[in-house]
């Protein structure tokens, strides 16, 4: 559930950021600041000849952010997304970044997706995934009956036979990421005693710092774990991290 799949690339005078989500996340924006701010930080290593520190207004590439949404929650067809929402003041702020959310949901922005076939396949792909799960298959054995029903001029089709495995893997993951995550927070609040409520607190505490690369605070913060538990639940989790090194 960690997967990275972003990528950024320079076409003319534009510098594109694409990133896939599974899972609905109106927190993209702040982790695109990071992105866009570590690329620049590197182009600027690599163009010594542009000098912030000069009289004379320096270019740089205009960035483009688009994240692609294939999640199970019902979003528009398009949907901005911007780091201002955030901030305590928004229209105080004097920094804006805008995520362009564009839903790949089979049946949605269906221009576009007819303009790209390999993204027109895997939308066509999931959807026949979704599918077969509605129909009563295990997730696996839908992701294998969705690459047979794929056509045989589907441009992911052979990539897909090839690469079975690792894509099974990959799709089983991020199809059962935003379940698996509903259920942990769900999961570490149901009645019981207390010090079984805190074990298991500190157990999902630990699987959102590995599965989700996060800080133990961070991991709290998504779990939604009262502030006046926090601190114990802190130190015993990082006793159970130590003992487990």
């Amino acid at each position: 559930m960690n997967i990275k799949n972003d990528l950024s690339f320079i076409l003319y005078d534009k510098v594109n950021f694409y990133e896939h989500q599974s899972t609905y996340n109106p927190n993209m924006p702040i982790r695109f600041l990071d992105y866009v701010a570590s690329f620049y930080s590197g182009w600027f290593s690599v163009h010594e000849e542009v000098n912030v520190y000069s009289s004379k207004l320096q270019k740089l590439p205009t960035p483009k952010i688009i994240c692609f949404y294939n999640g199970l929650k019902d979003v528009p067809e398009r949907l901005e997304l911007r780091l201002s929402d955030a901030f305590d003041n928004p229209k105080e702020s004097d920094i804006e970044l805008t995520v362009h959310m564009i839903n790949i949901n089979y049946g949605h922005n269906r221009e576009l997706l007819e303009k790209c076939g390999p993204l027109n396949d895997y939308s066509y792909y999931v959807h026949l995934v979704r599918h077969g799960v509605r129909e009563g298959l295990s997730l696996e054995a839908a992701t294998e009956k969705a690459v047979l029903e794929l056509p045989d001029d589907s441009t992911i089709k052979q990539y897909l036979i090839r690469n079975r495995a690792e894509v099974k893997k990959v799709f089983l993951t991020e199809y059962d990421e935003e379940r698996t995550l509903a259920f942990l927070k769900k999961e570490s609040y149901e009645d019981g005693a207390a010090d079984e409520r805190k074990k298991a607190d500190v157990e999902y505490v630990i699987t959102i710092m590995h599965k989700l690369n996060m800080q133990v605070d961070e991991a709290a913060d998504f779990l939604d774990i009262p502030k006046e538990k926090r601190p114990a639940i802190k130190t015993a989790v990082e006793e159970q991290l130590k003992e487990k090194v």
